[in-house]
């Protein structure tokens, strides 16, 4: 049985930000939606999905609209001469998920996406960037996968 195709969508984004070269140095997380960012790590990318529900049916296909949010997290997070580096990485995170809307195939668009900023971890000096981008994508009637 194939995997939800829910979570292709995410290990797709995930994929997309490890492009050499990769965003945050590497450091991608999928499926960690907490506020940990690892010991040792200045910048980190956390991938996971938020909700999702079927917006459509037609024919023998369920179409859904999915919030996959990535979390750009830094370390000293000040305002430098190009911006904060939190909302520098979710700059670069949104030009690698527009340069291809489908996700190799995968969804029917990837859309603008919601932008917040996390200060919950201000005690912290970590810097949080949410970016919520809805993804259309369609199913079997049967079948999340």
């Amino acid at each position: 049985m194939p995997a939800p195709l829910h979570d292709q969508i995410v290990q797709a984004v995930k994929a997309a930000c490890l492009v050499s070269p990769a965003l945050a140095g590497g450091n991608v997380f999928d499926d960690a939606l907490d506020d940990d960012m690892p010991e040792g790590v200045s910048e980190a990318i956390q991938i996971g999905m938020l909700d999702s529900q079927p917006v459509a049916s037609a024919y023998a296909d369920l179409e859904w609209q999915t919030v996959i949010r990535v979390s750009c997290k830094a370390r000293r997070d000040v305002y430098g001469v190009n911006g904060k580096p939190s909302s520098i990485l979710g700059a670069a995170v949104f030009a690698r998920l527009t340069a291809d809307r489908t996700l190799n195939g995968l969804a029917d668009t990837v859309g603008q996406p919601r932008m917040s900023a996390d200060n919950s971890l201000q005690h912290t000096r970590i810097g949080v960037m949410h970016l919520d981008f809805p993804v259309r994508h369609r199913t079997p009637r049967n079948s999340i996968a």
